[in-house]
C-alpha cells in the first residue's frame, strides 16, 4: 500500500494538490533459514519508504495467520509502546537479539525473546496479541512452508510474505543456511514472487541495509481535476507500474481518513454536492 497524492475538493473552489507522499510499512527482508540450527537466528526486516515515521504501536506481526488458531510454534505478536519506524528507514524483528548481535555486530530493534538465555534486556520484546492468538505461542518460521503476517493497529494486513507449496509466494530452497529472501524494489509490492529475489552466497543476508536500500526515490507522479462531457467533476492521475488497484481515502480536516471506494483504473469520479473542503488520497495497492 503506497499513499500516491492528495487532491483537495471544494464547494465553489476546485484544488489538487499532486504529491509523492509515501506512508507505507512494507516487508523487506527475511531470513527463515537460519545459520546453523538455531532458530535464534531468524529476523524480519521492515522498511518505511514514507517521509513521515509510523508508529507500530499495537500493529502486530507474525506467523499465525488464523485467528484463535491453536499452534504453539506460531504467534501474532504486539510491538510494544513507544516503537517507531523512522521515515525511509529500516527495522529489524530479531528472534532472538543476542544470537543477532553475535551474527552481525549490531543490535536488532526488537526481540521475541523473553526470559530467555539470548534475551538483551535493552531490546525491547514483542509481547503476544492474546485477542489473536489465545494459546500464547511464539514466532518460530519453518523453512519449508510459513508465511509472516504483518497488521496494522486497525487490525488491517498491510503486508504479507509466504512460503512452501500450497502458499508459494517464495520459493523456501536456499542453497545455504543464512541466504535471505529481499524484496527487490522498495516502492513496489504485487504481492508475488516477482517482488523477491535471493541474496548471493558471498552475501547470504543484508539486515538494516538491504540490496536496495538506495532505491528510495518516488516515481514522477501527477494528479489533475478535469470536467467530463456531462460537467461533472473527474480526478484523474498517473498509471503507478506495478499497482493492483487504486484505493480513494477522504478526509475533512487531514486527521481521519476513511476508504471512499476502489477502483482498477487512473479516473474517479467523486460526489457532486460536497459543502466544505474535502481531501482525497489516492493509495496503491
Amino acid at each position: 500500500m503506497t499513499i500516491i497524492g492528495n487532491c483537495t475538493l471544494f464547494a465553489s473552489l476546485l484544488l489538487c494538490l499532486p504529491h509523492a507522499s509515501y506512508s507505507n510499512v512494507i516487508v523487506s527482508e527475511i531470513l527463515f533459514n537460519e545459520v546453523g540450527s538455531n532458530v535464534g537466528g531468524e529476523w524480519i526486516e521492515l522498511y518505511n519508504n514514507g517521509d513521515t515515521d509510523v508508529d507500530l504501536e499495537n500493529w502486530a506481526i507474525g506467523d499465525e495467520e488464523t485467528e484463535g488458531a491453536m499452534a504453539l510454534t506460531e504467534a501474532m505478536m504486539l510491538f510494544p509502546a513507544g516503537t517507531v519506524i523512522k521515515a525511509r528507514q529500516f527495522f529489524i524483528v530479531a528472534a532472538n537479539a543476542v544470537t543477532f548481535e553475535n551474527l552481525h555486530g549490531f543490535s536488532p530493534d526488537v526481540e521475541v525473546a523473553s526470559g530467555t538465555d539470548d534475551d538483551n534486556p535493552n531490546v525491547p520484546n514483542l509481547t503476544t496479541d492474546e485477542s489473536w492468538d489465545p494459546d500464547g505461542g511464539i514466532i518460530n518460521l519453518s523453512n519449508s512452508q510459513d508465511q509472516v503476517l504483518l497488521r496494522n493497529n486497525s487490525q488491517v494486513e498491510v503486508d504479507r510474505i509466504a512460503w512452501g507449496p500450497s502458499s508459494s509466494q517464495l520459493d523456501p530452497n536456499a542453497e545455504a543456511d543464512g541466504q535471505s529472501w529481499f524484496r527487490k524494489s522498495l516502492l513496489s509490492d504485487t504481492d508475488t514472487i516477482d517482488d523477491w529475489e535471493m541474496t548471493l552466497l558471498d552475501q547470504l543476508s543484508t539486515p538494516g541495509e538491504g540490496p536496495t536500500a538506495t532505491e528510495v526515490t518516488p516515481p514522477t507522479f501527477e494528479a489533475r481535476w478535469e470536467t467530463d462531457d456531462s460537467n461533472q467533476r473527474v480526478l484523474v492521475w498517473s498509471e503507478v507500474p506495478g499497482t493492483l488497484f487504486y484505493e480513494i481515502r477522504s478526509s475533512s480536516d487531514l486527521r481521519e481518513w476513511r476508504s471512499v471506494e476502489t477502483v482498477l483504473t487512473t479516473t474517479w469520479i467523486p460526489p457532486q454536492d460536497l459543502e466544505g473542503p474535502i481531501f482525497y488520497s489516492i493509495i496503491t495497492r
